[in-house]
C-alpha cells in the first residue's frame, strides 16, 4: 500500500521531475501557445513526456496545469474547460507511473495579472479561478498541491532554492542542475553567478547530436533552440543573469549565419 505523502517525505527524500514548458515545446508547442490545452488536444505527448520523467526515477510528477486557472486559460479562449484540462492533467501523470508507486502533483502557478486596484482582477475573482482549480485537481485525485507564484526562469528558481535552503539553515556546498544536452553551458554560468560560492555540476542525458534530432522529430527546433540557447549564452551576462564565456569566432560566425537562413524562431527580441 502506498504512503500518503506526508508520510513518505518522513522516510527519504523524494525525486521530484523536471522541465514541462520547453519538453513541451520541443514536443511542438508553439510559443505563446497553450501548453495546458494539450491535456485535451494531445494527451499521448504530454504523456510521453511526464512517462520519461517516470522512468527516469521520479516518485512525484507534476500536472501539466502550471497556466491552469481559467483566468490563465481565458487568454486562449479555453476557460469555459478549466476543470476538464485540470482533470485531465491527473489522468495523465497518474498513467505515466504505469501502476508504480508515484505522487501526482497538482501544480498551480500565478494567475498572470493584477489585481485591483492595480490591476483589472477583483480578489473573488482570483479566489474562484483557483478554488475551481484547486478542486479539479483533487477530485481528480492528485495526492497534493504545490503554488509555484513567483519563478519565472531559471535564475528565479536558483535565487529562490537558495534562501530557501538559508532560511531552513541547510549549508549548501555543491548544487547539480540537469539540462537538455545543449544547455549545460548556459547552465553552469547561470549558476556561477547567480550561486558563487556552491561548486556546480551539471548534467544532461549522454547522447549524441543524431540521437537527439531522433528524439525531437524536428531537425529545424532544435537547431532553433541552439541558436536561442547561444543568443542568451552572449547577451546575459550583459545583463546580470550568467558569468561571461568564451565563444569562439567560428561558432559567432555560424551562429549568425543560421539567423540568416531563417532559424529564429526562440530568439529573444532585442
Amino acid at each position: 500500500m502506498k504512503l500518503r505523502l506526508q508520510d513518505a517525505i518522513r522516510t527519504r527524500p523524494l525525486l521530484g521531475d523536471g522541465a514541462m514548458g520547453t519538453q513541451l515545446m520541443l514536443a511542438g508547442l508553439e510559443q505563446g501557445n497553450c501548453g495546458e490545452a494539450w491535456n485535451l488536444a494531445h494527451p499521448e505527448r504530454v504523456l510521453a513526456i511526464q512517462r520519461r520523467y517516470a522512468e527516469a526515477g521520479s516518485d512525484c510528477i507534476l500536472t501539466n496545469t502550471f497556466g491552469g486557472s481559467r483566468i490563465m486559460l481565458n487568454r486562449h479562449s479555453q476557460a469555459g474547460r478549466a476543470v476538464e484540462i485540470n482533470r485531465a492533467a491527473v489522468e495523465i501523470a497518474r498513467q505515466a507511473f504505469d501502476g508504480r508507486p508515484g505522487y501526482v502533483i497538482g501544480d498551480i502557478g500565478p494567475f498572470g495579472g493584477l489585481m485591483e486596484p492595480y490591476g483589472d482582477f477583483t480578489a473573488a475573482q482570483v479566489r474562484e479561478a483557483f478554488q475551481e482549480q484547486a478542486k479539479a485537481l483533487v477530485d481528480a485525485g492528485a495526492d497534493a498541491i504545490i503554488i509555484e507564484p513567483r519563478a519565472a526562469n531559471t535564475g528565479q528558481n536558483i535565487d529562490y532554492s537558495r534562501q530557501a535552503l538559508a532560511d531552513a539553515r541547510i549549508p549548501v556546498t555543491s548544487v547539480m542542475l540537469i539540462s537538455k544536452p545543449y544547455m549545460q553551458r548556459r547552465a553552469y554560468a547561470t549558476i556561477r553567478k547567480a550561486w558563487p560560492e556552491a561548486e556546480p555540476v551539471c548534467a544532461s542525458e549522454d547522447i549524441t547530436f543524431d540521437e537527439y534530432l531522433k528524439t525531437i522529430g524536428d531537425d529545424k527546433l532544435v537547431i532553433d533552440m541552439l541558436v536561442g540557447d547561444l543568443q542568451r549564452i552572449i547577451t546575459y551576462p550583459a545583463r546580470g543573469f550568467a558569468v561571461a564565456q568564451d565563444v569562439p569566432d567560428d561558432v559567432t560566425g555560424a551562429y549568425q549565419r543560421l539567423i540568416a537562413a531563417g532559424y529564429d524562431s526562440r530568439l529573444m527580441k532585442e
